[in-house]
């Protein structure tokens, strides 16, 4: 099962037992994109 909700500014990914924060942040003329992810308890 895997759904996503999106926050301010942040999407976050549940998949397996694992979350992914997706962040996307604009940088100039260019955007970057970091994801992390926790192991869930």
């Amino acid at each position: 099962m895997e759904w996503a909700f999106e926050l301010p500014n942040r999407t976050y990914f549940l998949s397996g037992s694992r979350i992914w924060r997706l962040s996307l942040r604009y940088q100039g003329s260019h955007i970057a994109l970091s994801a992390v992810w926790k192991e869930r308890f």
